[in-house]
């Protein structure tokens, strides 16, 4: 019985390393669709012949079952089954939320 309980660990351990590795961390650039999210994740490819880092971006779309991404948003996704055409990564946390201001209608702007 304790070996059962000792593999479940071992397991569980495995699949969090798992999802770990497979993680991407970028930002939500687009929430036009319901339960869907777009993400942009950066990353840096050094180029020998320059000796030099150059950016290159990628964008992926995610499964929000709680529609909780917004615009602006540093989010870790990971890859899960198909969910249609092009999504195929769900989200997993929001790990920044930018700082958003919010203007009252009796400042004056300007």
């Amino acid at each position: 019985v304790e070996y059962k309980s000792e593999i479940a660990d071992i397991l569980k351990k495995y699949d969090d390393k798992k999802e770990r590795r497979q993680a991407l961390v970028g930002t939500i650039v687009s929430t036009k669709c319901s339960k869907s999210i777009t993400i942009k994740v950066m990353r840096k490819k050094y180029v020998p012949k320059y000796d030099n880092f150059i950016t290159r971006h990628k964008r992926f779309m995610a499964h929000d079952e709680e529609e909780l991404g917004m615009i602006g948003d540093l989010v870790r996704i990971v890859p899960c089954r198909p969910m249609s055409k092009k999504k195929r990564h769900k989200l997993i946390d929001i790990i920044r939320r930018p700082v958003r201001v919010e203007l009252n209608d009796d400042a004056e702007v300007g």
